[in-house]
This record gives C-alpha cells, structure tokens and sequence, in this order.
C-alpha cells in the first residue's frame, strides 16, 4: 500500500483514526472528539493542552525533530508526524487514516501494524 503522506515520524506506534484538521485556533474547539489524528499546519503552544487531552496523534505540516510537535511526542508518548507538507489539503475532514509513527507515513484506511 502506497503512503498518502510522509513526514518525520516520532515514536514507534501505528494508529488509525479519523481525521480532523485544524488551520486556526476555533477548529481545536469546534472539531477535535476523544481518539482523533489531529491534522494542524503547526502546533501552538498555546493549544497544547487541549490537542494533547483529546488527540490519540498529531501530524503538523511544519516542524522537524525539535519542534513543538515533536516535543510533545516524546514528553507524552504520543505518536506524532512532524514535516508532513501538505497534509490539511491532502487529508479531509473525518477521514480514515492510519498513522505510523515509527516510518512517519501517513496511509488512508485502517492498516494492520
């Protein structure tokens, strides 16, 4: 299976989930539910606390190994893919993705670790 996306990945876990992406600080209210990949161009730290409670992964657009989102990643074992240019145009609303942290490819669908 061909990879929709890949970015810098940060962790070892494989994770499916719906989608739900997030360009300005109102999505992280209005769209974020428990167990969902959080999709964002970056991560703000003023944002932190509440992507962190709710999302089961993040992927951000922006950042390499030191950024926000990569941080995070290593502080809460949090599957995490950093770099993953284009992903809030490419990956919709809703959608189901798998995320593999350990290879930071992003797959459509659920697939098996």
């Amino acid at each position: 299976m061909e990879a929709l996306l890949k970015g810098t990945g940060i962790g070892k876990t494989t994770i499916s989930g719906k989608a739900s992406i997030c360009v300005s600080p109102e999505d992280y209210h209005a769209k974020i539910s428990n167990g969902d990949i959080v999709v964002v161009p970056g991560l703000d730290d003023e944002f932190v606390p509440f992507v962190t409670r709710h999302a089961a992964a993040i992927i951000t657009e922006e950042g390499g190994l030191t950024s926000t989102g990569a941080i995070i990643a290593i502080t809460l074992k949090l599957p995490v893919i950093v770099g993953a240019n284009g992903a809030c145009q490419k990956l919709k609303d809703g959608q189901t993705i798998t995320v593999n942290a350990a290879s930071g490819e992003i797959f459509e669908g659920i697939v098996e670790p």
